[in-house]
């Protein structure tokens, strides 16, 4: 699957071995939350590429949080250093964090 100009594994929508007990597990929930709350208070909260990194920095920033809460040194949005939006070469991640 390419997003915004990064090859990403494509993830089953569905998981029926999610373990509420586990904490990765658990923070993979809380990272889909988030984007439900997205959904409910940000309008179009995908609507282009830079839209997408900011929800995506969002979500990994709370699961992060999360992650940390419960004593995990887990990190997640690796995938977000090689994110790039192709319609302005110049602008890079980093910029559009800065949004």
């Amino acid at each position: 699957m390419l997003v915004c100009g990064i090859s990403l594994i494509t993830i089953p929508s569905y998981r029926d071995d999610l373990d509420i007990e586990n904490t990765d597990d658990s923070s993979f929930i809380v990272h889909e939350y988030v984007h439900a709350l997205q959904y409910a208070h940000i309008e179009e909260p995908f609507k282009d590429c830079y839209a997408v990194f900011r929800a995506e920095s969002q979500a990994y920033k709370i699961q992060s949080a999360f992650l940390r809460k419960n004593g995990s040194n887990r990190f997640v949005g690796v995938v977000l250093k090689f994110m790039s939006c192709k319609n302005d070469d110049e602008m890079t991640y980093r910029a559009a964090k800065k949004q």
